[in-house]
Protein backbone atom coordinates (compact mmCIF):
# COMPACT_ATOMS: atom_id res chain seq x y z
CA UNK A 1 0.00 0.00 0.00
CA UNK A 2 1.37 3.28 -0.96
CA UNK A 3 0.07 6.77 -0.13
CA UNK A 4 0.83 10.15 -0.80
CA UNK A 5 -0.55 12.26 1.77
CA UNK A 6 -1.57 15.98 0.97
CA UNK A 7 -0.45 18.52 2.93
CA UNK A 8 -3.60 19.95 4.27
CA UNK A 9 -4.39 16.36 5.76
CA UNK A 10 -5.36 17.95 9.52
CA UNK A 11 -7.57 15.11 11.03
CA UNK A 12 -7.71 11.24 11.39
CA UNK A 13 -11.28 11.61 9.10
CA UNK A 14 -9.46 13.24 6.54
CA UNK A 15 -6.51 10.57 6.47
CA UNK A 16 -9.74 7.87 6.74
CA UNK A 17 -11.56 9.93 3.26
CA UNK A 18 -8.11 10.60 1.33
CA UNK A 19 -7.46 6.21 2.48
CA UNK A 20 -10.40 5.14 0.83
CA UNK A 21 -10.89 1.14 1.66
CA UNK A 22 -7.45 0.80 3.36
CA UNK A 23 -8.65 2.99 6.43
CA UNK A 24 -9.79 -0.34 7.60
CA UNK A 25 -7.05 -2.44 8.07
CA UNK A 26 -5.58 -3.37 11.11
CA UNK A 27 -2.46 -1.87 10.51
CA UNK A 28 -4.48 1.54 9.93
CA UNK A 29 -2.98 3.64 12.92
CA UNK A 30 0.75 2.99 12.36
CA UNK A 31 -0.01 4.08 8.69
CA UNK A 32 -1.81 7.39 10.27
CA UNK A 33 1.45 7.61 11.41
CA UNK A 34 3.52 7.90 9.11
CA UNK A 35 5.31 10.72 6.75
CA UNK A 36 4.81 9.60 3.16
CA UNK A 37 5.93 6.11 3.61
CA UNK A 38 8.26 6.43 6.59
CA UNK A 39 6.72 4.80 9.42
CA UNK A 40 7.71 6.79 12.52
CA UNK A 41 7.48 4.13 14.85
CA UNK A 42 9.35 5.43 18.62
CA UNK A 43 11.79 2.27 19.06
CA UNK A 44 12.93 2.34 14.96
CA UNK A 45 13.51 6.56 15.90
CA UNK A 46 15.29 6.10 19.09
CA UNK A 47 17.60 2.87 17.39
CA UNK A 48 18.19 5.41 14.96
CA UNK A 49 19.15 8.00 17.24
CA UNK A 50 21.54 5.47 19.26
CA UNK A 51 23.24 4.70 16.35
CA UNK A 52 27.30 5.19 16.63
CA UNK A 53 27.62 8.11 14.59
CA UNK A 54 31.51 7.98 15.15
CA UNK A 55 31.44 4.62 13.22
CA UNK A 56 32.08 6.25 9.70
CA UNK A 57 35.29 7.73 10.89
CA UNK A 58 36.18 5.19 12.53
CA UNK A 59 35.77 2.22 10.01
CA UNK A 60 37.04 4.48 7.24
CA UNK A 61 38.93 2.79 4.43
CA UNK A 62 42.43 5.10 5.20
CA UNK A 63 42.19 3.65 9.17
CA UNK A 64 41.15 0.07 8.49
CA UNK A 65 44.35 -0.80 5.74
CA UNK A 66 46.09 -0.11 8.66
CA UNK A 67 44.47 -2.47 11.74
CA UNK A 68 45.95 -5.70 12.54
CA UNK A 69 44.17 -8.56 10.43
CA UNK A 70 42.75 -10.45 13.61
CA UNK A 71 41.18 -6.61 13.86
CA UNK A 72 40.20 -6.99 10.02
CA UNK A 73 38.49 -10.41 10.51
CA UNK A 74 36.40 -8.82 13.68
CA UNK A 75 35.14 -5.84 11.74
CA UNK A 76 34.23 -8.50 9.13
CA UNK A 77 32.55 -10.48 11.64
CA UNK A 78 31.00 -7.65 13.29
CA UNK A 79 29.48 -6.22 9.88
CA UNK A 80 28.42 -9.78 9.14
CA UNK A 81 26.02 -9.99 12.80
CA UNK A 82 24.72 -6.41 11.82
CA UNK A 83 23.46 -7.42 8.54
CA UNK A 84 22.16 -10.30 10.15
CA UNK A 85 20.22 -8.35 12.57
CA UNK A 86 18.75 -5.76 10.17
CA UNK A 87 18.17 -8.82 7.69
CA UNK A 88 17.91 -12.52 9.03
CA UNK A 89 17.64 -14.12 5.39
CA UNK A 90 20.72 -12.95 4.78
CA UNK A 91 22.41 -14.44 2.97
CA UNK A 92 19.97 -16.64 1.00
CA UNK A 93 21.43 -19.68 -0.94
CA UNK A 94 20.39 -17.05 -3.98
CA UNK A 95 22.84 -14.46 -3.08
CA UNK A 96 26.15 -16.87 -1.81
CA UNK A 97 25.87 -18.38 -5.60
CA UNK A 98 25.76 -14.95 -7.12
CA UNK A 99 28.28 -13.72 -4.90
CA UNK A 100 30.58 -17.08 -5.80
CA UNK A 101 29.94 -16.72 -9.61
CA UNK A 102 30.94 -13.29 -8.62
CA UNK A 103 34.27 -14.02 -7.20
CA UNK A 104 35.21 -16.62 -9.75
CA UNK A 105 35.09 -14.41 -12.79
CA UNK A 106 36.76 -11.58 -11.14
CA UNK A 107 39.23 -14.70 -10.35
CA UNK A 108 39.13 -15.65 -14.26
CA UNK A 109 39.72 -11.59 -14.71
CA UNK A 110 42.28 -11.46 -12.57
CA UNK A 111 44.11 -14.23 -13.76
CA UNK A 112 43.83 -13.26 -17.89
CA UNK A 113 45.31 -9.99 -16.57
CA UNK A 114 47.78 -11.60 -15.37
CA UNK A 115 48.92 -13.69 -18.00
CA UNK A 116 48.70 -10.10 -20.75
CA UNK A 117 52.17 -9.30 -19.19
CA UNK A 118 53.59 -12.22 -19.76
CA UNK A 119 53.70 -12.26 -23.16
Amino acid sequence: MEHTAPQDIRSSGDWQREMGDDADRDDYSRIVNSVGNLCLRKRELRAYARRDWDAPERLSRRRRVNLPVADKVRLAIDLSEAARATRPDWPNDATRRADLETHLRVRALLDRAARVGAR
